[in-house]
């Protein structure tokens, strides 16, 4: 395994088992299967190993999103469609990883939440717009703010003090966040909407996380 995509995709599963402090290059080598100069050929470092990590992630959840927004019938199924796959992906992410980029990478993690709320907010700014266009959202609502409030509480959702790492309670309460959401800025005909999707589910989407489909 030399490919520097795929040396990328195996170490962000390493580090999604294990977390990020504890593995070694010389443990990444081993799970690899490659010799560590192997690996010293193709990034510099451990830090410049996990931005390479961090910097695929964003650019798959970008093209997760992208086909999210061109299948989805409309705007509310769209959200729906977001909110799952977030449930899906923290699933796969051991609350370890958050602690040890937030404490021992915090450079890192400033970047990615930089790229991360940029992104969000052009998705959820177009996702609102949309809706209101379609006549699902309230043509009252001040995008710019509902946008940056949605944002905040996702990113309230991993503190631990609020949800704990060790429970299933953040993935559950991903779908009660979004569907008080979208019943906060729904029509009537929007409600009409997500009680339509409750009932018949949503479409299934190759939605991938670290280069894996996720189950349906």
């Amino acid at each position: 395994m030399e490919n520097k995509q795929l040396i990328v995709r195996k170490a962000a599963e390493v580090f999604l088992r294990y977390g990020i402090r504890s593995i070694t290059m010389d443990d990444l080598s081993k799970e690899l299967g490659i010799s560590k100069k192997t690996l010293y050929q193709h990034v510099t470092d451990k830090e410049d190993l996990i931005m390479e990590v961090l910097n695929q992630h964003v650019c798959e959840e970008s093209n997760n999103f992208e086909l999210i927004e061109k299948e989805a019938s409309d705007a509310v199924e769209e959200l729906l469609l977001i909110s799952k796959w977030n449930q899906d992906a923290i699933k796969n992410v051991t609350p370890v990883l958050i602690f040890d980029l937030q404490k021992y990478h915090p450079r890192l993690w400033r970047e990615m939440q930089a790229k991360d709320f940029e992104r969000n907010y052009n998705i959820l700014h177009k996702n609102l717009s949309k809706g209101i266009e379609q006549g699902l959202y309230r043509p009252e609502l001040r995008v710019d703010i509902v946008s940056r409030l949605f944002i905040a509480q996702i990113e309230g959702m991993i503190q631990d003090y609020i949800f704990p790492p060790d429970s299933d309670l953040i993935s559950e309460g991903i779908i009660v966040k979004d569907n008080l959401f979208i019943r906060g800025i729904a029509t009537s005909t929007g409600l009409a909407k997500l009680e339509y999707y409750r009932q018949n589910g949503i479409r299934q989407l190759p939605l991938s996380f670290i280069g894996n489909i996720l189950p349906h």
